[in-house]
This record gives C-alpha cells, structure tokens and sequence, in this order.
C-alpha cells in the first residue's frame, strides 16, 4: 500500500464520521506517518547493519533508519570478532586520553544543539541551502521548518517538517540528500533548520572494521507515492492508530477507542505469528525444528 491510498482511506472514514477537523494530506501525514514509524519500531523491530573504519572516537552515524536501539556492536580484527560493551555516557570522564582507557565501550549521542535561519534554498537536486555559519558536518540531519517560496500566499515548501540528511557543506552552505528540482524558487521569506543527528561514540578506538547491528525505523517516504514500509498485515494499524487520535481530537472517544482496539489486535497477531516463527533451541533440537518447519 503506497501512503497516498492510506490518506485517502483515512479521509474518507473521518468524511463519514463528520469529522470538523481539516482533511489536507499535510495535515493526515503529520498523524499517519509518525504511527508508521511507532508501529516499526514497537512492533516489527527489523534488524539491521552497517560497517564502519572510524578514525577517531567518534562517528556520525548517516544511516536514515537509524536509531538510538542498537543491541549489538562487534569489532573485527585479524579474522577475530570482538564484542563492544555499551557504557552509559554519565559514566565517561573527562580529560583522560585514550592510552589511560583500559577497555573499550561505546554510546550513541543525539545531537540537536545545533540550529539556524534560512537565506537560501537552490531549486536543484541536490538542494543547496544557504545558512551563515551553520557549524554542520556531512551526514549531519536536520529538520527543516517555516519555510515558504511556493508562489501561494501563506503556503509552506515541501522541504517542512522532513529529516534532512546533509551531504556536504561549507562554512555558509549544506547540500542535502534532497531534490527540489522543479518546486518553486525558494522566496526568502523565512525559515529555520535544527538539527536532528546520531553519534556513534567510543572509549578507545576501534581496531579493524566495526559492525554496528540496530533495530530500524521504516524507511522513509520520498513522497506520498511511496510505498509503506510495513508488513502487509500490519498495514491497517497505522490507519486504525491515525484514526482513532483524530476522533479523540473531535471528542468521539468511544468510536476512537474500537478503533484503538482493532489496531492492538493486528499488533498482537503479528507478534504472535513472528514469535511461532522463530526457533527455540532449549525447547526442542534442531532436526525437530526442522521437521515441524
């Protein structure tokens, strides 16, 4: 299912209910997409990974699915893997240098100090966005908002409210992952950008190659075109999530609530189905498991 049809589902539900709130695609996105994201997540936790050389004790993790969740980091040396112990990062002094670290550990940081006003944006791909001693790194993110330059009075640009991934900068300008060739010329009538980005962080250097295993968000929506990327039992439960808040909204809290409870039922089935799936070593052997499969 691509999200334009899980919009026009929703639109219609809320049509028939004789919902006040307004029924635009921004505004059912901004209630839809986030429960997309929430059910990947709690729900479906795809497991994936990426390898990285860092050269120093940190690195700006450029994955879009990426998550703060990683369950496992290995380093690989001389055909020996090595497990990476979490440390919680209260738990890092200061002023010490690496060769007075015993033992190597990592934590991941998000970075949002970091923000700035808009003077620029190119109609290009990529895009090229103009911001004074913005102070960005490559794979640096950022969320873009208040931006306008569509040519319609009191219309916001398509780059608002999206995750932006930088690709590289200079001192006044970042070029993101994203096209706007064929939008309209960005106006200069304001906007703000912050930033929204992943570090990966280490006690010592790692040695070799380093493995970096999280679990994922769904990956993201290019455009209301896309596809969802959720298993296609779990494809109503977004909608049902959406729904059900938007009634909350206009007060139809009971109507709200079954659809709450149908949503809870696909994610309880779908967690039921994936759990009979996987094996159960202290449970039965392995040629059983193979044979019941």
């Amino acid at each position: 299912m691509r999200y334009v049809e899980a919009y026009e589902i929703i639109r219609t539900a809320l049509k028939k209910s004789d919902m006040e709130l307004p029924l635009t695609g921004n505004f059912l996105s901004n209630f839809f997409d986030k429960h997309v994201n929430d059910i990947g997540l709690r729900v479906v936790r795809d497991k994936r990974s990426f390898d990285i050389t860092p050269s120093g004790l940190s690195y700006m993790i450029g994955q879009n699915d990426f998550t703060d969740r990683v369950f496992k980091v290995e380093s690989s040396s001389n055909n020996a893997k090595t497990l990476v112990p979490y440390v919680p990062d209260a738990s890092i002094h200061s002023g010490l240098t690496t060769n007075e670290v015993d033992n190597i550990g990592y934590y991941v940081s998000h970075l949002t100090s970091k923000n700035g006003t808009i003077t620029g944006a190119t109609s290009a791909n990529p895009c090229v966005i103009t911001s004074v001693a913005h102070g960005l790194s490559v794979n640096d993110y950022v969320i873009i908002s208040e931006m306008t330059g569509t040519g319609l009075a009191g219309q916001y640009h398509l780059l608002n409210g999206k995750r932006h991934k930088i690709t590289a900068c200079d001192a006044d300008t970042f070029t993101l992952e994203t096209s706007t060739s064929g939008m309209t010329a960005y106006s200069s009538d304001g906007g703000v950008w912050v930033q929204d980005s992943y570090q990966l962080n280490f006690t010592k250097k790692p040695e070799g190659t380093t493995t970096i295993h999280y679990y994922a968000k769904p990956r993201n929506k290019n455009s209301d075109k896309s596809m969802i990327d959720l298993p296609d039992s779990l494809l109503s439960a977004p909608i049902y999530r959406c729904l059900a808040e938007m009634l909350n909204l206009s007060g139809n809290l009971q109507l709200g609530s079954g659809y709450v409870g149908m949503a809870e039922k696909l994610e309880k089935d779908y967690l039921q189905l994936t759990a009979t799936k996987k094996s159960r070593q202290y449970l039965l052997r392995q040629p059983l498991q193979d044979f019941i499969k």
